[in-house]
């Protein structure tokens, strides 16, 4: 969990870390919900292709104060490039972290549909690597989608409403 897969420490290999709260704010403290944290590349090979290189989630109570040490660790041993965060849930942290990483602000939005419909293209297609993750695979399997203007757009949404899909969604 708290290694990237793949890379050895120290490597330059370029990381994005995309997080995702779980549907409650960071003000909401100790009880927030699920909260996961996923770092990709380009696949080293294939460079049209992503690869999901670390899947970390954290249970209620989420600490935010070990999400950001989690962030800043692999800041220190990785070339991360830059963070994706929820400006709604994670201002405060985005704000925390801003001083030392490029914190890139993703609404849930038209950014995140056209980002959901590329996930979905990339799983289909076959040009997405992942890591063996049990939290991850859970993700995928309670994804579904609802589809917005003749598939062009679609949200990935929980098929069953007690299970997660935030670590499919970060």
């Amino acid at each position: 969990d708290s290694l990237p897969y793949g890379l050895p420490e120290g490597d330059r290999t370029s990381l994005v870390i995309a997080l995702d709260a779980g549907g409650v704010s960071q003000n909401a403290g100790p009880n927030a919900d699920h909260f996961a944290l996923v770092a990709v590349s380009r696949h080293p090979e294939r460079r049209d292709e992503v690869a999901v290189r670390m899947v970390r989630e954290w249970l209620p109570p989420v600490e935010f104060a070990e999400v950001k040490a989690a962030i800043l660790d692999l800041k220190d041993r990785y070339n991360v490039v830059c963070v994706a965060y929820d400006p709604y849930q994670l201002a405060d942290l985005a704000q925390q972290l801003a001083g030392t990483l490029w914190m890139e602000a993703f609404d849930q939005g038209k950014r995140r549909l056209i980002a959901d419909k590329s996930l979905r293209d990339r799983i289909v297609q076959r040009r997405l690597t992942r890591v063996d993750h049990e939290g991850l695979r859970a993700a995928v399997c309670n994804a579904g989608i609802h589809a917005y203007r003749d598939d062009q757009a679609l949200r990935i949404v929980k098929r069953v409403a007690g299970k997660k899909v935030d670590a499919c969604v970060a």
